[in-house]
């Protein structure tokens, strides 16, 4: 009995399916042509089954050319979609690219940051280039190829700044560094073990020993450090000199830019490296011997090269760097700076 029941239900459903499929596919005005020659009404079923806890597959791209060059085709680089892409990497891995983003943007906007146009020499720049080179004999400005102008003057525009000039291979200046600086406090003074010293820095022209290159070295005389010194090849009444090129230390690099040393010329600790790192690794070969003075056994420091029997400059192994200290500020200068 049971079995008659199912079946029953069964042919009603079918019944019941038949019935609304001849009401959909019916027209509900037919007209003759239709029923002759029209094509015949089709159903088309739609299912959708939700899938909340299943992941929804991945869409299929257009087929212009390979499903992973598609993946990976640039965008056309757009300000809109740059700012939309940019934004959408932001948001979605901040901790790890905001470090490489600021990276990139400052190399962009360094590369492509229009050039600045060129400005005219400093007034104080070519006073300092035209002093010195009419200060050079030809034999001085040929045998050197790095000059250090020093001035030692209390005031003015040149006061206490270091000028490195660089001669290019058409025999020009070039301005590599312009540096401020602390010479000597001008006067005589009393060590720690009650010596009276002198704490002038000499004016004229030096070469550097090149036997006296220190990166860590301290004042015999003064018990101060002299990093990074780079002592004058100028013997004294028969005595190599203490007078050097080095690094202030402590309260002395807020002092540069006055006179504030011992004799010695001061720079900073960064300026003093870069010197020192460049005249040993660029500037080493042969330069001139500076004539001495028999009688008192002292170098010059006129700038006067030793001669051998033939007139040719007498040579030795060295540095190809010479210093050159004024007492001049450049006063001259004060109405065309400012």
């Amino acid at each position: 009995m049971s079995a008659l029941r199912v079946l029953s239900g069964i042919c009603v459903v079918g019944a019941g399916v038949l019935a609304v499929a001849a009401l959909i596919s019916r027209p509900e005005n037919p007209s003759g042509s239709e029923r002759a020659n029209g094509p015949a009404a089709q159903i088309e079923f739609r299912w959708s089954v939700p899938q909340e806890s299943r992941p929804q597959p991945r869409p299929r791209l257009a087929n212009n050319g390979s499903e992973l060059q598609n993946e990976i085709a640039p965008a056309r680089h757009t300000r809109k979609r740059h700012a939309l892409a940019a934004e959408h990497h932001r948001s979605k891995h901040h901790h790890r690219h905001s470090e490489i983003a600021h990276i990139s943007a400052s190399t962009i906007s360094e590369a492509s940051a229009p050039a600045e146009p060129a400005s005219r020499p400093r007034p104080d720049v070519a006073a300092v280039e035209d002093r010195l080179r009419n200060s050079l004999s030809r034999e001085l400005y040929a045998d050197f190829e790095l000059f250090l102008y020093v001035s030692k003057a209390p005031s003015g525009p040149l006061a206490q700044h270091m000028y490195v000039f660089r001669k290019e291979g058409n025999g020009a200046l070039q301005l590599l560094y312009d540096w401020p600086v602390s010479t000597g406090r001008d006067g005589m003074e009393t060590n720690g073990d009650g010596l009276e010293l002198s704490t002038s820095t000499p004016t004229g022209y030096f070469e550097l020993d090149p036997h006296r290159f220190y990166r860590h070295h301290a004042s015999a005389q003064w018990r101060e450090p002299m990093p990074f010194a780079m002592f004058f090849h100028w013997v004294e009444h028969g005595r190599p000199t203490g007078v050097a090129i080095h690094a202030a230390t402590k309260a002395e690099i807020a002092a540069l830019g006055t006179r504030a040393s011992a004799g010695c010329i001061r720079l900073s600790p960064e300026d003093a490296r870069t010197l020192f790192t460049i005249i040993r690794t660029q500037y080493r070969g042969l330069t001139p011997l500076f004539a001495i003075d028999h009688q008192t056994g002292t170098i010059s420091s006129n700038g006067i090269i030793l001669h051998d029997a033939g007139g040719r400059p007498e040579l030795t192994e060295g540095y190809k760097v010479l210093v050159v200290v004024e007492n001049y500020g450049g006063a001259n200068l004060v109405a065309a700076m400012y």
